[in-house]
């Protein structure tokens, strides 16, 4: 095999091993912020959150007034992939005050 032919082998198995990135975060961060606007209640981000089936902590009100969730996997590439995860933060009368959507990475 010539040297072009195993170049282009090599990126047609370089581009099957990936995932293309998704636009995931962005459209989590608007569901999000269209189904709990501001001063929503923990039962009903928990009732958004299960609907969605979205894995989640749960209200911890001694851990901060927050709920995590994990919304999976959104990009994929040979070792490193990113997965959504959230944290809702609620204030002192148990209402929500923000909704933090991040991407993080992790591989080598």
């Amino acid at each position: 095999m010539n040297k072009l032919a195993s170049s282009i082998a090599g990126l047609i198995l370089l581009l099957a091993a990936c995932k293309p990135h998704s636009n995931l975060r962005q459209r989590v961060a608007a569901q999000l912020h269209q189904e709990l606007p501001p001063g929503s209640t923990p039962q009903r981000a928990l009732q958004v959150l299960d609907s969605a089936r979205v894995e989640h902590s749960g209200y911890l009100p001694d851990a901060g007034r927050i709920i995590t969730a994990n919304f999976g996997e959104s990009y994929e590439f040979l070792l490193i992939s990113s997965s959504v995860y959230v944290t809702l933060y609620f204030d002192e009368h148990n209402l929500l005050a923000r909704i933090k959507v991040e991407e993080i990475a992790t591989g080598p």
